[in-house]
Parts: structure tokens; sequence; C-alpha cells
């Protein structure tokens, strides 16, 4: 399975972290690497999480190359639908 590197955010706009400061989930794809960070439980108490972002892909240099968009529903805890 390959890595990816998720940031739970407020708002899509949000500058994304540098990728070294990410959590990094093995995951079968993007979606479910969003999923296992949202299930994990850190972000379980973080007031409004409306967007989970995964990196997709890196540049040599560190840099986040593409990046996924996903919303979070926040109705009986943050999920994404």
């Amino acid at each position: 399975m390959p890595s990816y590197y998720v940031h739970l955010s407020a708002n899509h706009l949000e500058r994304l972290p540098p990728v070294d400061e990410l959590p990094s989930v093995r995951a079968a794809g993007p979606l479910e690497a969003a999923e296992a960070v949202l299930r994990d439980g850190r972000f379980a108490q973080v007031p409004g999480l409306r967007w989970a972002r995964v990196v997709t892909a890196v540049h040599a240099n560190g840099i986040a190359k593409r990046v996924m968009r996903f919303p979070i529903m926040a109705e009986n805890g943050p999920r994404i639908d």
C-alpha cells in the first residue's frame, strides 16, 4: 500500500504545512488515508474541521505536487461521506 500525507483543516484554502510535518498513512487510496486519520482520534476534539487534504504526490524537494480534497461531515462525529 502506498503512503499518503494528510492535513485536516477548517478551510480548504488554508496553507498546506510542509509535507514532513503531516501525518503519514499507509492506505489503499487517498480517501482511505483521510478516513484513517479521522478515525485515529487525534483530531476528534478539534472544532471546525471541514476539509481533509491528502497529498498524493511529492516533488523531489519535499513540496506537495498533487493534493486531493475531501469534505468532512460533522454529524455524529467527524467523517467523510
